[in-house]
C-alpha cells in the first residue's frame, strides 16, 4: 500500500479487514517500505521532496480552486 493513514509504518497499521483477511505481516508493504521496495532505498524521500516541490509551485492555483 502506498500509504498508511495510521502513521509511518507497518506496526501502526489499523485497519482490520486488512489485516484480517491478509497475511498481513508476510505480504503487506505500506508507505516508505513500499515505495522504497519498489525505486530502491532513497525513492521515498525523493517522492517527498517532489511532492513538496509540487505543492510550493501550485500553492496558489489549488487554493483558489477550492476557495470557488
Amino acid at each position: 500500500m502506498p500509504y498508511n493513514p495510521f502513521g509511518d509504518s507497518r506496526a501502526d497499521y489499523r485497519w482490520g479487514y486488512a489485516m484480517n483477511y491478509t497475511p498481513f505481516d508476510e505480504a503487506v508493504v505500506i508507505g516508505a517500505e513500499f515505495w522504497n521496495l519498489l525505486g530502491g532505498s532513497s525513492i521515498y524521500q525523493e517522492l517527498l521532496a517532489l511532492y513538496e516541490e509540487v505543492g510550493r509551485e501550485y500553492e496558489e492555483t489549488i487554493l483558489n480552486f477550492f476557495q470557488r
